[in-house]
């Protein structure tokens, strides 16, 4: 069997327009947390070996952050497409609209939910890992 990529799997819970993809609500709000944690953990390792080690670290803080931030805009990023699907679900019952315009109201959101469902696709059909912050496309 073929492995998905995370972002794969992810997009295409997305894409089923079912519930169970808030699940990765779930594993994508953390990310921003976690990646702050990193953070502090490096800084107060850094700090520790600077104080009880003749042999400094000398790694490019910047590099390492620009990764780390990298990847965490991708989850963030991931993330709005998720909850973007909760809004533009096409299997979402719609109300009806009264009025004179309603009919074009209608027609108005279902547009934008098959817009979506186009964008999504394109998506899906990355041949990379969208969280694979080295795969530059």
């Amino acid at each position: 069997s073929v492995s998905m990529k995370p972002a794969a799997q992810i997009l295409q819970h997305v894409a089923s327009g079912r519930e169970e993809h808030t699940v990765h609500l779930c594993c994508l709000n953390p990310s921003a947390p976690a990646g702050a944690q990193w953070k502090q953990c490096y800084e107060r390792t850094a700090a520790a070996v600077a104080r009880h080690s003749p042999r400094h670290w000398e790694f490019d803080v910047s590099s390492l952050y620009s990764y780390m931030d990298a990847f965490l805009q991708r989850c963030r990023d991931l993330l709005e497409v998720c909850e973007a699907q909760l809004q533009f679900a096409p299997t979402t019952k719609l109300p009806v609209f009264g009025g004179t315009r309603g009919s074009e109201v209608e027609k108005n959101i279902r547009d934008i939910q098959v817009a979506f469902q186009s964008l999504l696709g394109q998506l899906k059909g990355l041949k990379y890992d969208i969280l694979d912050i080295k795969a530059i496309q």
